[in-house]
């Protein structure tokens, strides 16, 4: 299992900044090989919550592969109050040559 430590900065309803742990980790279920789960903390003492989220990867950190052109994820969010969501995605891709 590996940690991601993701760090935010807001600035309402208070100027302050939080980091999110995430766990990763290798699963088998159809074309899903990884596992994300992150718990985000009390913003602002609860009174504060997230509106959006972009999550970016930059070269080398993390890696994915996608042999047909299609990156295929799966969003799950659980809220405090029991609401679910789901969304999945799929994004193009192409593949990188190999460096020789």
């Amino acid at each position: 299992m590996t940690t991601l430590y993701l760090y935010t900065y807001f600035t309402a309803p208070v100027s302050s900044s939080i980091v999110i742990t995430a766990e990763i980790k290798k699963i088998r279920k159809g074309r899903y090989g990884m596992e994300a789960t992150a718990l985000v903390p009390k913003i602002a003492g609860g009174s504060g919550s997230i509106t959006r989220f972009t999550f970016s990867l930059k070269r080398g950190i993390l890696s994915a592969i996608c042999p047909d052109g299609r990156l295929n994820i799966h969003n799950r969010s659980v809220l405090v109050d029991g609401t679910k969501m789901e969304q999945p995605a799929i994004s193009t891709c192409t593949a990188r040559e190999t460096l020789r």
